[in-house]
């Protein structure tokens, strides 16, 4: 499926899409039997995941399996970066592990950016941190917990030097049992499926999937976000309040709002197998509520999603084209514009690009739907709840 997403096929067999999306919910209801997890650097989030399992010696002349963020063998290997996080456990009076690696080149002075940490899984703050020794050979961190222990926490090791040599870590023998290197294969694998399903249903899934499966996408660097004056933001929340409360007093038209929805919506969005994708697929979109719906519709830039931002790709020809990335495959980035035409572009003939967090979805629908006619495609879409 991913591969004739990335050829520029979006229009997928609907057999294939729904075994996807059955896949995914699978993993999904799987996926607190893993003991790791990984994710992006925020700051590197196009980076290919740096982590592996190999053999180190330790400081106490134990050679063992370590997980490892130094892909040997692999291209960039030294500079690939990423997160990977335990499962909750339970902080007992202490924790121990081996730590080895490096923060920087030896003739420099050492960098905070590679790091194992200890957090509490409730609110994210950080407990403890240890730095590798700049050493190949492990050594040993232990950590007393007896303030914080019974408290729900997580430990998580941080790669985040993207630099040529000397910038990656590794852990091992770790001590609480939740978190063991031998359960780091399988979870590894199970994260990579469920990665890969993340990005090919990006349009393609159902809301409650795709809000599931967002934390599965690659990272994305923090945009500015494309706020409207005080006086727009006070109109438009007035506006929606009035359409909200107009809503609960109305009788929608179902038949309307579907024959709304195909008009105005469907070149761009999917709901039970009839429209295009776009944009996200709208199954199941009617569990999020009168509000929530009328707030999307009526200001889409408010909640857009990142993966959906618009970005423009200047190109060294002078031209430029603005659109949503759909996909990357190689040297070549997949644009969708407001129209729905595709672009293949080859990323050596882009000069500059740039992301706004702004939707491609037109904010014009307050002008565009008389008030009795929003309530009908309002009332339609609310009743795709099970879809």
């Amino acid at each position: 499926m991913r591969g004739r997403q990335e050829r520029g096929e979006l229009m997928l067999d609907p057999s294939l899409v729904k075994m996807g999306q059955n896949i995914a919910r699978s993993l999904l209801a799987e996926r607190h039997e893993r003991s790791w997890s990984l994710s992006s650097h925020p700051a590197h989030p196009k980076s290919a995941s740096p982590w592996t399992l190999q053999q180190r010696e330790c400081e106490d002349g134990q050679t063992v399996p370590v997980i490892s963020s130094l892909a040997l063998g692999r291209p960039g290997a030294e500079s690939r970066t990423g997160i990977l996080r335990s499962s909750p456990f339970i902080a007992r009076d202490t924790i121990s592990f081996w730590i080895c690696g490096h923060r920087g080149h030896p003739d420099q002075p050492p960098h905070k950016n590679n790091f194992v940490r200890l957090r509490d899984s409730q609110t994210g703050k950080e407990l403890r941190r240890a730095y590798p020794p700049r050493n190949d050979r492990a050594i040993k961190v232990e950590w007393t917990l007896s303030s914080m222990k019974g408290r729900q926490v997580e430990l998580e090791v941080i790669d985040g030097d993207s630099g040529p040599s000397f910038a990656w870590l590794a852990i091992t023998r770790l001590d609480p049992p939740a978190a063991q290197v031998d359960s780091f294969a399988p979870s590894a694998a199970h994260g990579g499926l469920l990665e890969g399903l993340a990005r090919v249903l990006l349009v393609s899934a159902p809301a409650d999937l795709r809000d599931q499966l967002k934390a599965f996408l690659p990272s994305l660097p923090a945009t500015s976000p494309t706020l409207p004056t005080s006086k727009e933001r006070s109109r438009l929340e007035k506006v929606i309040k009035k359409r909200v409360g107009s809503f609960e007093l109305a009788q929608p038209r179902m038949e309307n709002g579907k024959a709304l929805f195909k008009t105005h919506c469907a070149s761009c969005h999917q709901v039970a197998g009839e429209g295009a994708l776009l944009g996200p697929q709208l199954d199941g979109i009617g569990a999020r509520g009168a509000a929530r719906l009328t707030e999307d519709i009526l200001d889409p830039n408010r909640n857009v999603d990142a993966h959906f931002f618009l970005t423009t790709l200047t190109l060294k020809n002078g031209t430029s084209t603005a659109g949503f990335v759909r996909g990357e495959s190689g040297e070549v980035i997949l644009l969708v514009d407001a129209m729905g035409k595709e672009y293949r572009i080859e990323k050596s003939s882009i000069s500059a690009s740039d992301t706004l967090a702004r939707s491609l979805m037109p904010s014009s629908f307050e002008h565009l739907l008389e008030e009795d006619e929003f309530h009908d495609l309002l009332g339609w879409l609310l009743s795709m709840r099970n879809q």
